[in-house]
C-alpha cells in the first residue's frame, strides 16, 4: 500500500559506473562525432515522447489506449533539433521494440537498427552512422541527376559497367553504392565513396 512505503536508506547505494550500457555508450560517442552540432543526441527516449496519436478530435479513451500501446517501448537514440527537440531520427540498437518499426515508415521519421554486435564494433558503428545522418531524402530524378556526374566505374569480376544505387533498408539505408549492371547475375557491389 502506498502508505506503507519503505524507509530509503543512503548508505545502501552507490552511484552508477555509466549511466548508459557499454554498447549504448560506444553507440553515443559515435553519434556524437558524426552529428551536426545543431541537433541534439537524446538517449533512452519513451516513445511516446516521440511520436503521438494521429488527429486532434480523437476521444480521449482512444488516445488513452493508443498511449498505452507505446508504454514500455523506448527508442535507444533520438536525433534532434536543436532549437525546438523535433525528433528527426530514430535509433534502436538490438532486437526489441520491432512492434513500433512500421511506425516510422509510416510517418516518414527515419529510423534505423543496429545490431548489438555491430554496436560493439567502433568502425563499423561509425560508418553505419555516418551514413544514417548523411541521408538525405533525394528524389530519384535528384539521383539519376547525381548518376551522371559520377565517374565511370567498371565490375572487378565481369568487367561490366557499374552503377549508383541507394541502399533501401537495412543498416546501410541511404547510403550509395556501385553495383554491377549485370545484377542479379552478377552481385559485385562495394560502397560508393565521396
Amino acid at each position: 500500500m502506498f502508505w506503507n512505503k519503505k524507509k530509503i536508506q543512503a548508505e545502501k547505494y552507490e552511484p552508477e559506473k555509466s549511466v548508459l550500457s557499454k554498447e549504448m555508450t560506444l553507440a553515443f560517442h559515435a553519434l556524437k562525432r558524426v552529428v551536426r552540432r545543431d541537433y541534439l543526441v537524446l538517449p533512452n527516449v519513451p516513445m511516446a515522447r516521440v511520436v503521438r496519436p494521429f488527429g486532434q478530435a480523437q476521444k480521449d479513451s482512444q488516445r488513452r489506449s493508443l498511449y498505452k500501446a507505446l508504454a514500455g517501448y523506448n527508442a535507444d537514440f533520438v536525433i534532434c533539433t536543436g532549437d525546438k527537440l523535433t525528433p528527426i531520427g530514430v535509433i534502436m540498437i538490438g532486437e526489441g521494440g520491432r512492434e513500433v518499426e512500421p511506425i516510422f515508415e509510416h510517418i516518414g521519421t527515419r529510423f534505423i537498427r543496429i545490431p548489438t554486435k555491430g554496436a560493439a564494433n567502433t568502425d563499423y558503428l561509425h560508418s553505419v552512422l555516418e551514413a544514417f545522418v548523411a541521408k538525405n531524402d533525394d528524389s530519384p530524378k535528384t539521383l539519376s541527376d547525381t548518376q551522371t556526374v559520377l565517374p565511370r566505374k567498371y565490375c572487378s569480376k565481369c568487367r561490366s559497367e557499374m552503377i549508383v544505387k541507394r541502399a533501401r533498408g537495412g543498416p546501410w539505408e541511404g547510403s550509395l553504392f556501385w553495383v554491377c549492371s549485370r545484377f542479379p547475375k552478377c552481385k559485385t557491389s562495394e560502397l560508393h565513396k565521396v
